[in-house]
C-alpha cells in the first residue's frame, strides 16, 4: 500500500475522465488509504466484495475530505438523508423499503411500458419540428421525470414546481467539501421538496388514487413515520430521473464517440438491451457508493478498523480488466456483463428495472426516430461539477426537421 494521494477527485481532467486515475488506483492501489482518512476500493472483487459483505454497514456522513461542521449537519436536507432507505441497515432498511418495493417489482415495471412508450412518442413529436435541442434539457430529464410524477401521483398542476428544483441533490453525497452556498441552495430545494410531499401525502390519506403515494400511505400504517415517508419519497423522486437522465446522455456521447457501435445499433436495433448494460458499464451515471465497517476486517494487505469508511469506486468497478476484456472500449455486444453501476446486497437500486425500461425505448426512439440526429460536439462535453453523479451539463444536437 502506498501513501501517495492517488485518489484526487479535484486534479484537473478528473471530472472529464477519470477513467485513467481509476487505473492507476487499480493497478498500485486497489485498497487506497486516502489521505483523508478513508479507503478507496477500486478494483471489480473488492468493490462486489464489501458491497455484500454484512461486516460493512451505512452511514448516512459518508466518507468525506474534511468534517462537516455542526451547524451544517443540523440542516434539514442532512436530517432528511439519515432517514433515506438507502443509507439505513437492517432491520429499518427492510422495513422502509417493504413499503415501497411492490411499486417497483418485475411485473409492475412490465406495466408501465405503455405509459413509458407514450411519454417517450409525445416528447420526441413534439420535438421534432424543431431541429435541434438540448438533450438533457429537453429530453433526458423529461422522460424520467415525467414516468416517475406519474408513478408518485404528482398533479399535472404542480409538476413545474418539482421540475424546476429537480437537480438538487447534485453534489451532496461528493466525498469533497461543499461550499456553503452549494449547502444553502441544497438545503432551500430540499424544503421545497418536503413540503410539496408533506401536502401530498395528507392529500392521499383523504383521497387515496391509483399511484405509488396513495400506496405507501396504506402500506406504511405505523411502520414508518411521516418524516421517514417524506424523505423516502423525495429520495425516490430524485433517483427516479438522475441515474436515468445522466445514463441517457453518457451513452449518447459514448456512441458518437465510437461510431461503429452506432451505426451498429443503428442497423441492428434488437441490439438495444446489451447496448444499454454496455452502456451502463462504459461510463456508469452513479460513480461511487460507501460502506462503513462495522468490526474489523482483514482485506488483502490492509486491516479496517471499526468505524472506518470505504469509498468504493462503482465506475473503475466496470472498466476492470480482470473482469471485461478491453474494458475501455464501448462493444455493445458484450455479453454477461457484471455491473458495479446499480451497486450491490441489500441496497441494490430498487428503481434499476425501470429505469433499464426507459433508457432502452428512450435510446432507441431518439438515434433511429430523428433523421440525421447527432450530437453536435461529442468530443467537447462539459460535465457536471459532481463526483458521484457522472453526466452532461448540456448536450446540443441536431437533426432533419
Amino acid at each position: 500500500m502506498t501513501s501517495l494521494a492517488l485518489f484526487d477527485p479535484t486534479a484537473p481532467g478528473f471530472l472529464e475522465n477519470p477513467y485513467p486515475f481509476y487505473e492507476r488506483l487499480r493497478t498500485q492501489d486497489p485498497w487506497h488509504l486516502s489521505p483523508h482518512g478513508f479507503f478507496v476500493v477500486s478494483r471489480h472483487r473488492d468493490v462486489n466484495f464489501v458491497l455484500r459483505d454484512p461486516r460493512f454497514e451505512k452511514q448516512s456522513r459518508g466518507p468525506k475530505a474534511g468534517k462537516l461542521p455542526p451547524e451544517v449537519l443540523d440542516k434539514e436536507i442532512f436530517k432528511s438523508i439519515a432517514q433515506f432507505m438507502l443509507e439505513q441497515n437492517p432491520p429499518h432498511h427492510g422495513r422502509i423499503r417493504g413499503c415501497f418495493a411492490k411499486a417497483f417489482t418485475r411485473r409492475r415495471v412490465e406495466q408501465m411500458r405503455v405509459n413509458v412508450e407514450t411519454i417517450v412518442d409525445r416528447i420526441v413529436e413534439n420535438l421534432r419540428p424543431r431541429g435541434r435541442m438540448d438533450v438533457m434539457e429537453d429530453f433526458a430529464l423529461h422522460v424520467p421525470l415525467t414516468t416517475i410524477a406519474d408513478i408518485l401521483g404528482v398533479p399535472h398542476e404542480h409538476r413545474e414546481l418539482l421540475f424546476k428544483i429537480s437537480r438538487f441533490s447534485g453534489r451532496i453525497s461528493d466525498p469533497v467539501p461543499l461550499h456553503p452556498k452549494e449547502i444553502d441552495q441544497v438545503e432551500a430545494d430540499f424544503l421545497v421538496a418536503a413540503e410539496f410531499f408533506r401536502d401530498l401525502i395528507a392529500l392521499r390519506h383523504r383521497q387515496p388514487g391509483n399511484d405509488l403515494i396513495s400506496d405507501v400511505v396504506q402500506a406504511a400504517g405505523d411502520r414508518i413515520s411521516t418524516d421517514e415517508l417524506i424523505a423516502n419519497l423525495v429520495l425516490v423522486f430524485v433517483a427516479g430521473h438522475e441515474t436515468t437522465a445522466n445514463i441517457l446522455g453518457n451513452a449518447l456521447i459514448a456512441l458518437h464517440r465510437h461510431p461503429d457501435q452506432l451505426k451498429l445499433l443503428r442497423d441492428r436495433p434488437e441490439l438495444i438491451e446489451s447496448a444499454v448494460s454496455e452502456c451502463l458499464r462504459y461510463d456508469a451515471s452513479v460513480q461511487i457508493a460507501s460502506r462503513t465497517a462495522k468490526e474489523e476486517v482483514a482485506a488483502g494487505d490492509v486491516t479496517i478498523a471499526p468505524g472506518k469508511d470505504v469509498l468504493l469506486l462503482l465506475g473503475s468497478a466496470n472498466r476492470d480488466s480482470e473482469i471485461f476484456d478491453e474494458p475501455d472500449r464501448l462493444n455493445i455486444t458484450r455479453q454477461d456483463i457484471q455491473l458495479a453501476s446499480f451497486g450491490g446486497g441489500i441496497h441494490y437500486c430498487l428503481g434499476a428495472q425501470l429505469s433499464r425500461l426507459e433508457i432502452e425505448y428512450a435510446l432507441g426512439k431518439l438515434i433511429n426516430a430523428l433523421p440525421g440526429f447527432a450530437l453536435d460536439d461529442a468530443g467537447n462535453v462539459r460535465w457536471r461539477n459532481s463526483i458521484a453523479f457522472r453526466g452532461p451539463e448540456m448536450l446540443p444536437a441536431t437533426w432533419r426537421s
